[in-house]
């Protein structure tokens, strides 16, 4: 991987305190696996793009890849992405560190690369 140790573990940290709050039993794992829109722990579906922006597209060809970039959306570091990460890597070293770093979502149509 091209990032460095630094920012990797600040983007782990920042992943894991994301999937603590959506994925404390897994259920955003398995709600990817089967395909299902997310719910909030109330049961009332998500509507608000801020508070969370993750739902199995039909046409997503990559569910892994769509599940760790929605997870990164999530950590609201977008910024901090943009100043730290971008002036010296591209979507496919962030990626390769997010997949070191997210949950696998196991389902037959997921296409790793």
């Amino acid at each position: 991987m091209k990032i460095t140790f630094e920012h990797y573990a600040y983007l782990n940290e920042k992943i894991q305190e994301t999937l603590e709050k959506y994925n404390s039993n897994n259920e955003l794992v398995e709600l990817y696996e089967k395909g299902d829109t997310l719910v909030l722990n109330n049961g009332s579906p998500i509507e608000d793009i801020h508070d969370i922006l993750i739902y199995r597209n039909a046409q997503c060809n990559d569910i892994q890849k769509r599940f760790c970039f929605d997870i990164l959306y999530l950590t609201d570091i977008s910024i901090w992405i943009c100043d730290n990460l971008y002036p010296y890597l591209n979507d496919d070293h962030i990626y390769s560190a997010l997949r070191n770093i997210c949950p696998m979502i196991n389902t037959p149509s997921c296409r790793l690369i």
